[in-house]
């Protein structure tokens, strides 16, 4: 007796196959600005950075006389600057000279200097792997750079700023990441002529904050 099988019945033995569902709307990207708000509101700035642009201009020796920066970045120096053949140790000390070139040219506590400081903070980071150092003097750097009362340096405070961040991303600091960060967000923010988040700058700072909050969340 060959009765014929229903085709529901054939299809449900087979194993049925649902039809393709129709594809969900792909999720709306957020805009550079929307994830910018939403990143500074998950991070609360404990302290802010003060720098003072309104000064007027001086003389460069009776600015030289008048600036003060905390710490003395040259007294804590790291010490031991010597010749060597290694070529790493060769770069540090040419950066090093440098920086004495310029203390002794500009006085202890100019942007110049700064400007050197951040560079050996840099080579200690990539080319030496010391971050305890690195971090040292990138953190001097921003002491004299948010004492100068001979300008405006806001700019050069944010770029510091960042590099620090970076360091205590790479350090495990999250939260000091996340301060240093959003801290140098909101100089750039505020920069004359303004910028938008298409400014590498910009776009360089939201990308860090953006992967640390991503840690941070993890972490829980």
């Amino acid at each position: 007796n060959n009765t014929t099988m229903p085709a529901a019945m054939h299809h449900e033995d087979e194993g049925t196959r649902p039809s393709p569902a129709s594809p969900s709307p792909a999720p709306q990207r957020k805009s550079p600005k929307d994830r910018t708000l939403e990143l500074k509101q998950s991070m609360p700035i404990t302290k802010r950075v003060s720098f003072d642009c309104q000064v007027s201009p001086k003389s460069k020796t009776s600015m030289q006389s008048s600036t003060t920066c905390e710490p003395h970045a040259v007294t804590n120096e790291p010490q031991g600057v010597t010749r060597s053949s290694s070529p790493l140790e060769s770069e540090l000390y040419r950066f090093e000279l440098e920086l004495q070139n310029r203390i002794s040219a500009h006085g202890a506590c100019h942007p110049k200097v700064a400007e050197t400081m951040n560079v050996l903070g840099l080579y200690h980071r990539h080319m030496a792997k010391d971050s305890e150092k690195a971090l040292w003097y990138h953190q001097q750097a921003l002491s004299l750079l948010t004492s100068w009362k001979g300008g405006c340096v806001k700019e050069d405070i944010a770029v510091t700023l960042t590099d620090i961040g970076s360091i205590q991303d790479l350090t495990g600091d999250y939260n000091g990441a996340l301060e240093s960060f959003s801290e140098a967000l909101r100089i750039f923010e505020n920069v004359q002529p303004k910028l938008d988040e298409s400014d590498p700058r910009m776009f360089s700072i939201l990308r860090c904050m953006d992967r640390v909050s991503r840690k941070t969340h993890s972490r829980r």
